[in-house]
């Protein structure tokens, strides 16, 4: 027997099964999270190249001097993928943070009173 806590005490097998347990836990997490990180990476690459690439690229064509030359863009295009890698991590990471098992306040959401505020700042 081994007493973890004042009054708690259990046996070295019990331990290990919660290890065991919890290491599962964490690599489930862990696997959720990449598959989340590269579906919101897709995701938002794919519709940030229909909204500029497809729907908006004639518009930006009409005002040439705006904006860089392909061939200069060209160029940004590996730092481009290297933001939207970091900004969907971000927010899957923020997302993940904000479904944890707890009271919505700790996950950072508002009380009513500051919910009224911003729907009526006379409040």
């Amino acid at each position: 027997m081994r007493c973890v806590a004042a009054g708690v005490c259990s046996s070295s097998s019990d331990l290990t099964v919660s290890l065991k347990s919890r290491n599962r836990e964490r690599q489930t997490k862990n696997k959720k999270f990449v598959i989340g990180w590269v579906v919101i990476f897709i995701a938002w690459f794919l519709g940030s190249f229909v909204v500029h690439g497809v729907l908006l690229h004639s518009d930006y064509m009409q005002v040439p001097n705006l904006f860089r030359t392909e061939a200069d863009a060209h160029e940004y295009f590996p730092l481009m993928i290297l933001a939207h890698v970091i900004l969907s991590g971000a927010l899957v990471w923020i997302y993940a943070r904000g479904a944890e098992a707890k009271a919505w306040v700790a996950q950072g959401g508002l009380s009513r009173r500051h919910e009224n505020r911003l729907r009526c700042p006379a409040l």
